[in-house]
């Protein structure tokens, strides 16, 4: 079974975002091994640089990652996957052998272009843009749904 590690920065605040997340992650680790890591995040204050913002997060989200684990991150500029591209994917990296696969989530700044450039993959939830909670709740809804898709389901439909 594929162990997936969500990494995401800081916990989710709204109250209706973490019953959402708590919903899927208790419906999504029917299929997977799942485990969320919240990384403490950089406070966000009217001088702070940008720049050192996302360095600090990416050095928080580099040690949360686990060994030897396939990486991808979800950034505006990734490709975008329909529902049965994301079930694809999750096949394909159990296929190839993949055992560990971290996903990646960045705070209100995003990610470091470091960490996007040496993940092993990029994705995009949409063209639109969310606030990096409720991409959370979109994330997991998503893998259920690619989950339950592998699954022969009627979920998707």
């Amino acid at each position: 079974m594929l162990r997936l590690t969500l990494i995401w920065v800081d916990k989710t605040k709204e109250p209706w975002l973490r019953t959402g997340i708590g919903l899927y992650l208790s419906r999504l680790r029917r299929y997977l091994e799942v485990t969320v890591k919240e990384v403490k995040g950089c406070p966000h204050l009217p001088r702070s640089d940008p720049k050192k913002i996302l360095e600090f997060e990416a050095a928080a989200i580099r040690k949360a990652i686990p060994r030897g684990a396939a990486t991808i991150a979800l950034h505006e500029n990734g490709r975008g996957l329909d529902s049965p591209g994301l079930a694809w994917l999750l096949t394909a990296a159990e296929t190839k052998g993949v055992r560990d696969l971290a996903m990646i989530t960045g705070g209100p700044s995003g990610l470091n272009e470091d960490l996007i450039k040496n993940s092993d993959d990029r994705l995009s939830l949409s063209p639109m843009t969310f606030t990096h909670e409720m991409a959370r709740l979109i994330l997991l809804e998503q893998l259920y749904r690619a989950c339950t898709i592998r699954a022969g389901w009627p979920y998707h439909h």
